[in-house]
């Protein structure tokens, strides 16, 4: 007999006598009441609807059996602590036996527990919250801070010339977005803080130009290298820097014998650049890897309305925590409570953002700058609702390539259905509570996209309101992983992975590309990682079928 409803395993559980006769009737006014929580009757529940992790099937059913003092005073009906335990086991009792009689697959993956990760985390790495991994060697602050003001304002004046819309004095190969902009001024301040800190050069005496002059970024690249232990993409970079550096010099000179100057500071760098040793990672990809699947379950976990997470807590606060929940569900608002419920958005947050980057692999930039219109859904620069459905848009500067050929970059998505409803608990639930109790930061503020849209305002908000920075974002994703998973891993490693395992299972490198919003070959380059371990293992599975007799 085919079984697909609650009823349906039942009657068939009986009747092949998986069930013990005595536990018959208790089974079945069980699973009745379990399906009266799902606010279904037995008939018409389907695996879709009860098939639920232990843990959250449980939580479930103690949500809705225990009533609180307040309904017990107002002669609602309880039942015991024995009554609830006995409903648990019964309902596992016969889910079990469904599993074992092949009406039910495998019960659904267990989330996972901060509690019980945590405590192998300690004992495996001797009570150290982060694994070392000894991949490198870091050296103390030494980064120019603060800049001084005539430093400050030469730097103005190349952002200016850098990321302008229009100059007429220079190259389009020059222009740059703001994101490398701040890149490559970090990267200047690099060596203007090595010159400070170990060639006691004076900050006030600094300039701009001292930063591109061959002799000190020789001296910087030769120190920081040694430092490091190998040539790493900062030292490849750094170099570069300088060479743009010198560029725009060369390019702005007052006079040709300044120019000729500058371009022989161009010649010497590009020849300093090109001296430098191989270039190799910093980090082992492979200590910082965790599949789509653990990724995801991480995400789930960190859903306030997972049964793990709550279990997990003392008992008084579980019962508060449930109670507000309620609230925060039916009504949008806690109720009567000192707890504002912050931390629990902040965790929202990130726990849409992992589910998201499991499926869209956006670089961290878009989730970012990810924008919307909350009072005018359907006007969202970035995320915008369309015919009842969620889509994301980026186009042009607001990718990291912002034309393809003559054409503008473009990316969009339809927000992918699955996660749409946690999606709308983030922006009219969670959200909504971080904005209320935010600590303003003065520089950060609404924005208005220029383009008839109205005012937006960034979809991805921080624990205390305000929208992530680079680092604050990497942060919060790689806190989560570890917490949840014992694996760091940071935003732009999850697109590694997911061209990976994309490639893996499809063999589809167009698909990968496009998802990634990249070429084929540059996905193959900079992200299609540990497939050689799987090549070299169908090499040898292929040989020894060659040769078998």
């Amino acid at each position: 007999m085919k079984a697909n409803t609650l009823q349906e395993i039942f009657d068939v559980l009986v009747e092949n006598g998986s069930l013990a006769g005595s536990r018959i009737p208790t089974c079945k006014s069980a699973l009745r009441q379990y399906a009266s929580l799902l606010e279904v009757e037995m008939a018409h529940c389907t695996p879709n609807l009860f098939n639920k992790p232990t843990a959250e099937r449980n939580a479930l059913i103690e949500r809705g059996m225990t009533r609180t003092k307040r309904d017990r005073k107002n002669g609602s009906s309880t039942l015991s602590e024995s009554a609830i335990r006995n409903t648990k086991n019964n309902i596992t009792y016969v889910f079990r036996k469904a599993v074992e009689a092949g009406l039910l697959p495998t019960s659904a993956v267990e989330l996972p527990s901060w509690r019980r990760a945590r405590k192998a985390l300690s004992n495996l790495y001797g009570g150290i919250r982060v694994p070392p991994r000894g991949e490198c060697q870091f050296t103390k602050k030494y980064i120019l801070d603060p800049v001084p003001s005539t430093l400050a304002a030469e730097f103005e004046t190349y952002r200016i010339w850098c990321t302008s819309q229009f100059n007429p004095e220079r190259p389009n190969s020059l222009k740059r977005r703001m994101t490398t902009h701040i890149n490559a001024h970090d990267g200047l301040l690099r060596i203007a803080g090595f010159l400070v800190k170990y060639r006691n050069v004076a900050p006030d005496s600094l300039t701009l130009a001292a930063l591109c002059e061959p002799n000190n970024v020789k001296e910087f690249l030769g120190w920081f290298i040694e430092a490091r232990g190998k040539s790493t993409a900062t030292s490849s970079k750094a170099s570069q820097y300088a060479q743009t550096l010198a560029r725009y010099f060369s390019l702005s000179a007052a006079t040709p014998t300044e120019r000729q100057f500058y371009e022989e500071r161009v010649r010497e760098l590009k020849e300093l650049h090109r001296r430098l040793p191989r270039e190799t990672s910093a980090y082992d990809k492979s200590k910082r890897w965790l599949s789509l699947k653990q990724i995801e379950a991480v995400g789930k976990a960190l859903d306030p309305f997972n049964p793990v997470q709550i279990n997990e807590r003392a008992p008084k606060v579980r019962d508060e925590i449930n109670r507000q929940l309620v609230y925060l569900k039916n009504e949008g608002a806690p109720r009567n409570t000192n707890y504002n419920f912050t931390r629990f958005a902040g965790w929202a947050g990130v726990s849409l953002m992992l589910r998201l980057l499991v499926r869209i692999p956006l670089r961290q930039r878009n989730l970012r700058e990810m924008a919307w219109n909350p009072t005018q859904p359907e006007a969202g620069l970035n995320l915008h609702k369309r015919d009842g459905r969620w889509f994301l848009l980026f186009v042009g500067e607001q990718l990291k390539v912002a034309h393809k050929g003559k054409e503008v970059n473009t990316i969009e998505h339809e927000f992918p259905i699955e996660i749409v409803p946690d999606l709308e608990r983030w922006l009219y639930l969670w959200r909504p509570l971080l904005v209320k109790h935010k600590k303003a930061h003065p520089l950060i503020k609404n924005f208005s996209s220029g383009s008839g849209q109205g005012v937006q305002e960034h979809v991805f908000l921080n624990a205390i309101g305000n929208p992530y920075t680079s680092n604050l974002m990497f942060v919060a994703i790689k806190k989560a992983t570890f917490k949840y998973a014992g694996v760091a891993v940071n935003p732009h490693m999850i697109r590694t992975i997911y061209a990976t395992e994309q490639m893996r299972d499809t063999h589809d490198p167009q698909t990968t590309a496009y998802m990634l919003n990249n070429k084929p070959e540059t996905m193959q380059k900079f992200y299609y990682e540990l497939i050689k371990v799987d090549a070299a293992a169908r090499a040898r599975l292929w040989t020894t079928q060659k040769f078998a007799e």
